[in-house]
């Protein structure tokens, strides 16, 4: 079963693979972005942050599609998955 996004970052799950809750970390959160789409500020596909607001924020203001080969070749690979689970 797939865990309820919280509401601080629920209108943008569209665009998030996975979350976590990392207490041992001093209480940072990982926001995993889905193929397709970076953030700007730290040049990844993740955010990493205190809380919650600032992982929205990060969203908000720096979050943007993705055209690197990585999302490429994974787009690609959706692509052609989709292709194989379609019947004849």
């Amino acid at each position: 079963m797939k865990k309820p996004f919280p509401k601080t970052i629920a209108r943008w799950a569209d665009i998030i693979e996975d979350f976590e809750h990392e207490p041992d970390d001093g209480g940072m959160w990982w926001v995993y972005l889905k193929n397709g789409w970076i953030n700007n500020f730290t040049e990844t596909h993740a955010i990493h942050e205190h809380t919650l607001r600032e992982c929205a924020l990060q969203l908000r203001h720096d979050v943007e599609p993705c055209t690197c080969d990585d999302c490429k070749l994974d787009a690609r690979i959706d692509e052609m998955r989709a292709k194989e689970d379609k019947p004849c």
